[in-house]
C-alpha cells in the first residue's frame, strides 16, 4: 500500500519557515536538506546573498547525510555564493576560503564525471580568478 504523501504533516504547513519549523521539530533532516538547497538557489538567484550565505551555512551545519544531489547544488551556489560576498564584503578572506572549498569539492567531482560538473567546476573557477584579479584566466 503507498503513502499518501500529502496526510503526512499533521495541522497546516503554508510555507517554507512552517516546513521548516516541522522539519526540526520532528527530526526530518532529508527535508531540511531540500528546503535550505531550494531556497539558497531562490535566493541566490534574486541577488539576495547575505540571505544565501546564512542558508549555505544552515545546510552545512546538519548532520552528515548521504545526499549527494543536495550537495552538489549546496556546493555549488555556496561557491558562487562566496565569490560573490568576497568581491563585496569586508571579510572577503573568510570568502575566498570557502568558495575555494567549493572549487576544490569539483575538481575533485570531475574526476569521476567529467561530463557532469566541468561546466560547473569551469564557472567557479572564472569566479575565483575574477575575485583574483586575474582577468584573462576568468
Amino acid at each position: 500500500q503507498t503513502r499518501d504523501p500529502f496526510n503526512e504533516y499533521p495541522g497546516r504547513i503554508n510555507n517554507c519557515d512552517d516546513l521548516i519549523g516541522y522539519s526540526l521539530k520532528n527530526g526530518r533532516s532529508i527535508l531540511l536538506r531540500i528546503t535550505y538547497c531550494n531556497r539558497l538557489f531562490a535566493a541566490y538567484f534574486f541577488g539576495r546573498y547575505d540571505e544565501a550565505a546564512e542558508l549555505a551555512q544552515r545546510y552545512r551545519n546538519l548532520s552528515p547525510y548521504h545526499a549527494p544531489t543536495h550537495d552538489i547544488f549546496h556546493t555549488f551556489y555556496e561557491g558562487l555564493t562566496a565569490f560573490k560576498l568576497a568581491r563585496t564584503s569586508e571579510d572577503s578572506l573568510r570568502w575566498m576560503e570557502l568558495g575555494t572549498k567549493s572549487v576544490e569539492s569539483y575538481q575533485d567531482w570531475v574526476n569521476h564525471s567529467s561530463w557532469n560538473f566541468k561546466n560547473k567546476l569551469s564557472l567557479l573557477e572564472a569566479e575565483l580568478y575574477f575575485c583574483k584579479g586575474e582577468i584573462i584566466k576568468a
